[in-house]
């Protein structure tokens, strides 16, 4: 039985992570953590019927006693302050909180000799392939082809390009490359640079796009996220590998190529 922490248990992705260990009969969930305040803190999260006879309430801060592995869909403050805790008493955590900088990541990685880590952007299988993908498209076409990367959220992500986008272009070896702002005129392409299109509105779960355009061809890879159910699977996935892995920092390729 894999025991877990849910920290963001009431923000969007997190509540979907709480419903995913309620139908899944290997998982119990050990604390459902929200920020301090929270009108939530206190009442129940899952009942004893929804989580194999343990009844969990919402809380500012859960006990990490006899649990496996947290996972963390909460805001980078609140990342930073739980992968301390965690550090502190050796449990593995999964943080898949968008818009960490990189001085936070920093600081995660620095605490990660003490517990198993895994900062990951998107938790989905999709994304983990689509990357093989584009990582191949890019060597098999080199200069020949431009590359783009359109990006599409819903109206409420504060973060632009998502962590996922970033993730894409660190695929490409293109970050460094990268152009958000054509509004330059007289400037054309350059041949090295992928332009960023970032788009936000409505009720978009995500949705990413990267397209190769050649002379007289062009290939777009794009992976659509239909719900938000699919990241919660791919976390539960993800953080029953992360809590069988040595203290340190893991990457989504090692986690996901070793289940």
């Amino acid at each position: 039985m894999l025991r877990i922490v849910v920290q963001g248990a009431s923000g969007r992705t997190g509540s979907e992570v709480v419903k995913a260990i309620a139908s899944d009969s290997g998982a119990i969930l050990c604390g459902a953590v929200v920020e301090a305040g929270s009108e939530l803190i206190g009442r129940v999260c899952l009942s004893e019927d929804e989580n194999n006879g343990n009844a969990v309430s919402f809380v500012a801060e859960a006990s990490l006693d006899d649990v496996d592995v947290v996972i963390d869909f909460s805001t980078p403050k609140a990342s930073l302050r739980n992968a301390a805790r965690c550090s502190q008493r050796g449990v593995p955590c999964l943080i898949a909180t968008t818009g960490l900088n990189p001085e936070q990541l920093k600081e995660i990685e620095a605490g990660a000799e003490g517990h198993a880590v895994a900062v990951v952007p998107n938790t989905s299988l999709g994304i983990f392939v689509m990357r093989d993908l584009i990582k191949r498209a890019k060597d098999l076409f080199g200069k020949e082809f431009d590359i783009e990367l359109i990006e599409r959220h819903h109206r409420h992500k504060v973060d632009a390009p998502s962590g996922t986008a970033l993730a894409l272009l660190d695929a490409l070896d293109a970050r460094g490359e990268a152009v958000y702002d054509r509004s330059q005129k007289g400037v054309a392409r350059s041949e090295s640079e992928v332009g960023v299109s970032v788009i936000r509105g409505g009720s978009v779960s995500g949705e990413h796009t990267v397209l190769f355009l050649g002379s007289g061809e062009q290939l777009e890879i794009t992976h659509r996220a239909e719900s938000r159910e699919l990241f919660a699977r791919g976390a539960l996935r993800l953080a029953r590998g992360l809590a069988e892995r040595s203290p340190g920092l893991t990457t989504v390729d090692e986690l996901f190529s070793s289940l």
